[in-house]
């Protein structure tokens, strides 16, 4: 992945905005009013030690039609039935633990039962680690973007 790919996405250019001089944006200074353009297309998902316990704690109405169901306040061990869940969830794991951005592609099934194929940026948000205090990736936010309906 490059920095074109990413500059696609109009929450990357946010993300990079609120990085300080370590480069590690915060939780706390991120605020999704600062780019109403996508919060239809949001999501942020709360870190934990293993991956199914991982919460989503936005997920934006784009989103919901997009995959048909609301996923607010749902764990990813919930969502276990989606086809690929670990080639789909995968990428949280890596982004928690080296900090980097991660950028899949997919694809769902519209309610009109055609493929739609998407992009996913998934960007990390730190803050105190809820076990040591340090500074640690603690949420992930993404911005979806269909590439074909």
């Amino acid at each position: 992945m490059t920095e074109a790919d990413f500059g696609r996405f109009d929450l990357y250019a946010y993300w990079t905005s609120l990085s300080d001089k370590t480069g590690k944006p915060l939780k706390t200074d991120f605020d999704p009013i600062e780019v109403p353009q996508i919060l239809r297309f949001l999501s942020m998902v709360m870190c934990a030690d293993r991956l199914e316990d991982f919460t989503i704690s936005v997920w934006g109405s784009e989103l919901i039609e997009l995959f048909r169901e609301e996923r607010t306040g749902k764990s990813l061990g919930e969502l276990q039935l989606i086809e690929n869940w670990e080639g789909t969830f995968a990428g949280y794991l890596t982004i928690r633990d080296t900090g980097l951005p991660n950028l899949l592609t997919g694809r769902t099934v519209s309610s009109e039962r055609k493929h739609v194929e998407y992009e996913r940026l998934s960007l990390p948000l730190w803050g105190p680690a809820p076990d040591t205090g340090e500074l640690a990736v603690t949420h992930i936010i993404s911005q979806f973007r269909k590439i074909s309906a």
